[in-house]
This record gives structure tokens, C-alpha cells and sequence, in this order.
């Protein structure tokens, strides 16, 4: 069974060690082994994203992405992981140039696999799939405080990150396809 405390304490734990990140991916790839154990511990958790846990070394945010909504280029500026259960994320990393960003190939992920954010990364992030994905986001910071970048759809306009501005240039990652916005999230509002 998983233990939303349990789990936070063992990644708060993994944070003074010099593997944390090592640390924390197996601790990722450990709960999203048993997938049942994680939808019965998020049940009724429908919100896009929903902030578990923040400290100043450490956030987790329990994710569950509508399909066809393509949430804008951004960048965390610390290390993630990101361990999907439910679905598939698709996520779109991108190169930044003196003209903006540039994307690079998209990787989608299938439940039971992990996708490692490096602290650099600028990524996009879709669920390609029919049904709604889930996954448990880990970062090695904390979000909630980090000023960090957003970019807009001609990838070369960057502005702070907000909530407000993520989900306003979210949009339809395949037009022919249904699409419905989901509500803004306050999972990193202070």
C-alpha cells in the first residue's frame, strides 16, 4: 500500500544524501511499480495537479493530465522525476538558441516508466493518450518558490511562470482531435 507520508519522508530523507537523485528515482520507480496501490491513495485527487508535498529541498505534485492539452514549453530549474502510472505523457524538450527555443524530438512515456528532468531541461508536456494519465512529479527544490520561465506558443517569447499563464497558453495538441481545458491548477501557488 502506498503511504503518501512514507514516501515523503523517505525523499526528504534521500535529499541530504550524495545519491539523492539516484535515491529518489528508485523510490519513484518503487511506487509506480504497484499502480493500484497509487490510484487508491489519490482517489477523488481530480485536479490536474495537486501539490502533496513542499519544502525548501523537495516538492512532489500528483499529476493527472487531460488528453489532447498541450501545456506550454517551461523550465523548473532543478532536477524531476517523473514516474507515470496511468497512461502516457508526452513530453517535448527543447534547445535554447539566441532566437528563442527549439524542440527537439517528443518522447512519450507509458505507465511504469520514468522520465528524467535534468535541471536545464525546457520541456512541453501532452497526454497523447484516450483517457486521462497519472504520474507522481519529483522535484529536488522547491517549485513553488522558484522563479522560473514560460514560453509562448512562437517558442521565443519567455516570461515568468505563473499558473495562470500555463494554463491560458495550454491549448490543443491535435486540432482535429477533442479537446477540453482543464481548470486552473493552484498546485504551486504559495
Amino acid at each position: 500500500m502506498f503511504n503518501q507520508n512514507d514516501f515523503i519522508e523517505k525523499c526528504e530523507a534521500a535529499i541530504s544524501t550524495p545519491n539523492a537523485l539516484e535515491v529518489i528515482t528508485s523510490l519513484v520507480n518503487d511506487a509506480i511499480a504497484k499502480p493500484q496501490d497509487l490510484e487508491n491513495a489519490f482517489v477523488g485527487c481530480d485536479d490536474e495537479e495537486h501539490l502533496v508535498h513542499v519544502s525548501d529541498d523537495l516538492t512532489i505534485v500528483h499529476i493527472r493530465l487531460t488528453p489532447n492539452v498541450h501545456f506550454p514549453p517551461h523550465d523548473h530549474l532543478m532536477n524531476a522525476v517523473v514516474g507515470i502510472y496511468e497512461g502516457c505523457e508526452t513530453h517535448i524538450f527543447y534547445d535554447r538558441t539566441e532566437h528563442g527555443i527549439v524542440a527537439k524530438p517528443a518522447v512519450t512515456v507509458a505507465a511504469g516508466n520514468l522520465v528524467a528532468v535534468d535541471v536545464d531541461a525546457i520541456h512541453s508536456v501532452v497526454n497523447t493518450g484516450k483517457n486521462r494519465a497519472a504520474a507522481l512529479h519529483v522535484y529536488l527544490g522547491n517549485l513553488v518558490e522558484q522563479e522560473r520561465s514560460i514560453w509562448a506558443p512562437d517558442a521565443v517569447t519567455e516570461a515568468p511562470y505563473s499558473d495562470d499563464v500555463y494554463f491560458d497558453l495550454a491549448g490543443p495538441y491535435d486540432v482535429a482531435l477533442p479537446y477540453e481545458l482543464p481548470a486552473v491548477s493552484r498546485a504551486y501557488s504559495a
